[in-house]
């Protein structure tokens, strides 16, 4: 039980694979309590419905995971796609920014928060070339905000420090 409450607040446990190596976990757990031999008939009916409602669960979590998952990755897809098409990222800006903070919203994947904090750089770098001193400061605000959320998130990921210098730099 804590493991399973502990999966809701560690995202290692979110991913699918270690939620199914989870519910199997569990199962045979389950499974192997029920196998005891001198149990009475009554107990081993409420094993029984102890394990069917834990495998229910679980693969009502894995179910719920999957479409999230699935949802986030067709949002980030539909940001790739609107950023191919746009030519001008100070026009597009909106629009992309729209579709990345979807798929965030959805499913916070380390590669979509880096994406975000991504287009704010790109937009700030686009502003010194043809923009205006406030908006290029607006924007290297939300790109380094973006860049500490996926820190928060991921105190690992060594390549954002580097994005998070890149935009101090700026």
């Amino acid at each position: 039980v804590a493991l399973f409450l502990h999966s809701f607040f560690d995202f290692n446990l979110r991913i699918p694979a270690n939620a199914v190596y989870f519910v199997t976990l569990f199962a045979l757990a389950a499974r192997a309590v029920d196998i005891k031999r001198y149990q009475e008939p009554r107990e081993m009916t409420r094993n029984k419905a102890i394990v069917t409602v834990g495998a229910a669960l679980g693969l009502i979590v894995l179910l719920v995971m999957a479409v999230r998952d699935y949802e986030g990755t067709r949002a980030f897809g539909q940001y790739g796609e609107a950023r191919s098409r746009v030519l001008n990222i100070q026009r597009g800006l909106p629009e992309l920014e729209r579709s990345v903070r979807k798929a965030v919203r959805i499913w916070p994947r380390r590669l979509f928060l880096e994406e975000l904090g991504r287009l704010y750089f790109d937009g700030a770098l686009a502003e010194i070339q043809s923009g205006t001193e406030e908006k290029r400061e607006a924007l290297l605000d939300k790109a380094r905000d973006a860049f500490l959320d996926e820190i928060r998130r991921y105190p690992a990921a060594a390549d954002v420090y580097y994005s998070l210098g890149r935009v101090s730099m700026l």
